[in-house]
């Protein structure tokens, strides 16, 4: 459907399987935004837009140096475009979240003992906004807490840095910090 209208009708029949299959063509002069198809009374939706190729990438590089509980880290990033020239005075929005890793669990019975280990997933522990300088590179200061307990945990801190030119254009980078208490 395009703005409520019906763009094609096709009949298709199930195979073995239960499987069918239709080829439907969008008209070029259609408009970008959502779009759905009908069968057997169920609804699903996919959005059409317009390609554009990306002029900029974000680059937040590994951590080189030792952090523990406490630390506050200073991660820095850099917005560069794909000639290598720095993207100056774009806006910086992140967000630090804390996840709790789970790989070790299946080493560890401390956490099904403990109800109150299960809580305390996926916090945000920090967010803001910055500006690109004029080498491309911005800094976010990352807190590496983590709660007290008794038991063994280990962390995940993700920093998600989106970066938006002066022309409007979005590109995001992504580091993730390993803490634990052991």
């Amino acid at each position: 459907e395009i703005n409520d209208n019906d763009v094609d009708e096709k009949e298709a029949t199930t195979d073995d399987y239960g499987t069918c299959s239709a080829l439907f063509t969008l008209p070029r002069q259609g408009l970008n935004g959502t779009f759905s198809i009908t069968a057997d009374g169920e609804t699903h939706q996919f959005r059409v837009e317009e390609y554009k190729r990306p002029t900029f990438e974000v680059d937040i590089p590994t951590v080189a140096r030792n952090y523990e509980d406490g630390d506050t880290v200073v991660v820095r990033g850099m917005a560069r475009t794909y000639s290598g020239a720095p993207v100056q005075q774009a806006r910086v929005r992140y967000r630090v979240v804390r996840n709790r890793a789970f790989w070790w669990m299946s080493h560890s019975r401390h956490w099904l003992t403990n109800p109150a280990m299960l809580g305390n997933d996926n916090e945000e522990v920090a967010q803001g906004e910055t500006v690109t300088q004029s080498d491309g590179s911005f800094t976010v200061d990352v807190p590496m807490t983590i709660p007290q307990t008794r038991f063994t945990m280990f962390y995940n801190f993700v920093l998600t840095a989106e970066v938006t030119d002066l022309g409007g254009e979005t590109r995001e980078g992504q580091l993730t910090l390993p803490l634990g208490n052991r």
